[in-house]
């Protein structure tokens, strides 16, 4: 880890020499630093998909008077693929180095009567979100590995308990909604298969309950995006969901657990509200990292 610092420590400095470099050591330290830059300002957060949720909190601090970059260095990097960033830390310091810019859609999300926090790639409810608990257990393993284990395992005790969606929209045993403005969660999975960050609306995919080894067998076709045609699964477009569910269901946002149980998950979109410097794809579901 400490040679990765140095060495795109190395790399930020050359391509951008008048950076300002940071480095932190805990959620709230980034928090602070984000939301202290400046308005014009681009924080660069260099990690993965929770990296960059902590440093989204902290811009919030700030009204997002500052905008984000990404070097997508960590497990999941999903927010990244929907802006069209290659893995790796040298092709996305470029692309930031060159400045360009792209407002992008922001969501937010309350659980149950709490405050809005916002997220960037997606909010997920039920089973996604138990199995980013259980993905916890395997830190060791890499990204994809860790997330096919979780969900394996999560399927063996999973239970869907009834939901609805607003309102009435749609209902049913609940094995899991997302709520995605980026078309890729957990690392692999093209959940929401045509979310796009800048198009001001959300897709949302509901999936009524399957079958373990029914579930085992759909993997394949979500983690490629076809799985539009199963019956079990609804994908919907809106600029707001509203999830409830008395039994309670565990919640994710940016693979970020906000909750373990919760009973209503209340999500909107905020159009073109934070600026976003670095790469844009017009389809990035189309091609590989």
């Amino acid at each position: 880890m400490r040679r990765l610092r140095r060495t795109i420590r190395a790399m930020v400095s050359e391509a951008i020499p008048d950076v300002q470099w940071i480095e932190t050591h805990t959620a709230e330290e980034a928090r602070v630093a984000a939301a202290e830059a400046g308005a014009g300002d681009t924080v660069v957060a260099a990690g993965g998909d929770g990296t960059v949720h902590v440093t989204l909190m902290g811009l919030a601090r700030s009204g997002f008077r500052a905008g984000l970059g990404i070097i997508p260095v960590g497990t999941g990097n999903d927010f990244a693929h929907a802006m069209g960033l290659p893995a790796g830390p040298q092709p996305a310091i470029q692309s930031i180095a060159r400045g360009e810019s792209t407002q992008v859609d922001l969501g937010w999300v309350r659980i149950d009567d709490g405050q809005e926090e916002p997220f960037l790639n997606a909010v997920g409810a039920g089973f996604d979100a138990a199995a980013s608990i259980r993905s916890r257990t395997w830190r060791f393993l890499p990204g994809l590995a860790r997330y096919l284990v979780a969900t394996m395992h999560t399927l063996a005790v999973w239970r869907s308990p009834e939901a609805t969606v607003n309102g009435q929209a749609w209902s049913g045993s609940m094995m899991f909604g997302t709520i995605g403005n980026g078309a890729r969660s957990g690392g692999a999975f093209l959940i929401t298969p045509d979310a796009d960050p800048c198009d001001g609306v959300f897709q949302a995919c509901l999936v009524d309950h399957l079958p373990a080894l029914t579930a085992m067998r759909v993997i394949p076709r979500v983690i490629e995006g076809s799985h539009r045609s199963i019956p079990a699964v609804t994908l919907a477009e809106g600029t707001e969901f509203l999830i409830g569910c008395p039994a309670g269901l565990p919640v994710h946002a940016d693979g970020e657990i906000l909750a373990r149980s919760a009973t209503r998950v209340a999500c909107r979109i905020e159009p073109g509200r934070l600026r976003f410097v670095g790469s844009r794809r017009t389809n990035p579901t189309s091609l590989s990292d």
